[in-house]
């Protein structure tokens, strides 16, 4: 935090707590939804979850 607040000159979008709360999440959940659409893998928990769907009727 210290060297994105004093190298790269970063600044909060918004001061809004709830607002900023959406904002990562909509940007997260774009991400991961982008790495599981070309069937790829961000290598943590969602590893188990293609075991399990290759292995079973459990989707993603």
């Amino acid at each position: 935090m210290y060297f994105l607040e004093k190298v790269m000159n970063s600044y909060a979008l918004t001061n809004n707590l709830l607002l900023a709360v959406m904002f990562g999440t909509l940007i997260i959940a774009a991400g991961i939804g982008i790495t599981f659409a070309i069937n790829a893998s961000t290598g943590g928990t969602d590893i188990l979850a293609k075991i399990l769907n290759k292995y079973s009727t459990i989707n993603l």
